[in-house]
């Protein structure tokens, strides 16, 4: 709805940005049923989807790989690797030690937060 509503994109540019996105999600199409139709873990998978569209500046992920599919933090982090590519910020925040041992994810910086600190990592797990 951002997209339509706030920008002056055809639709048919806007449907195809989401049909791109739900591919690289794991989705394969765009659902089109009711929300209370479809899965939760698709749900969130479609979270990933309509924070990505357009050309955001900042995304902020907060436990994105909950809830979705095994496997689907990789499709996630694809999602962001093409996000910074294009020059967006990205804040992934995670519990999931298995998210930052992925190899796309070696060159970000990693934090935890501790005493209300951001703490670097420096490349040590949490």
């Amino acid at each position: 709805l951002r997209e339509r509503h706030h920008t002056q994109r055809p639709d048919a540019e806007i449907a195809d940005e989401a049909g791109q996105l739900c591919r690289l999600a794991g989705l394969g199409a765009i659902p089109t049923v009711r929300p209370d139709r479809v899965r939760s873990r698709e749900l969130r998978m479609l979270e990933w989807v309509r924070a990505f569209m357009g050309s955001p500046a900042l995304v902020v992920l907060v436990f994105p790989e909950r809830d979705a599919s095994s496997g689907a933090g990789s499709a996630c982090v694809q999602l962001v690797e093409r996000a910074r590519a294009a020059g967006t910020a990205v804040l992934w925040i995670s519990d999931d030690t298995e998210v930052w041992r992925h190899p796309a994810m070696e060159s970000a910086a990693h934090f935890q937060i501790k005493d209300e600190r951001w703490i670097p990592l420096n490349g040590e797990e949490a």
